[in-house]
């Protein structure tokens, strides 16, 4: 399947094509369908690993200007945080994620010069 983007009305083209958007996840992501990933295992204050993606995919199931959802399947290769030196530990992750737009007091200001 071939998706040809157009410029008119971006986020609706943007919210349309989600459906169909499905990205592969690779070492080099050289390619427009690729992507890197990184697996961090543990708490952000305790991370227990850290793992690079190989292989997998990442499937955008919806997308807008406020949110973003999707699944994903990951291999991946790195090292638990306990054993640093042994970088060929292997992890195979599967889930989903939702991230919606935070609301926020911050406002950006253009420049008065």
């Amino acid at each position: 399947m071939r998706i040809i983007r157009s410029s008119s009305r971006p986020s609706t083209i943007r919210t349309l094509l989600a459906f169909l958007l499905r990205y592969r996840i690779s070492e080099g992501a050289n390619e427009p369908d690729e992507i890197l990933a990184l697996v961090l295992t543990g708490s952000p204050t305790r991370p227990t690993g850290t793992f690079r993606g190989q292989a997998g995919w990442l499937v955008v199931t919806t997308a807008s200007d406020r949110l973003i959802a999707g699944r994903f399947q990951v291999d991946a290769i790195g090292f638990l945080a306990a054993e640093p030196d042994r970088e060929d530990r292997h992890v195979n992750v599967t889930g989903s994620l939702s991230a919606a737009a935070a609301s926020s007091s911050f406002r950006v200001c253009q420049d008065t010069e």
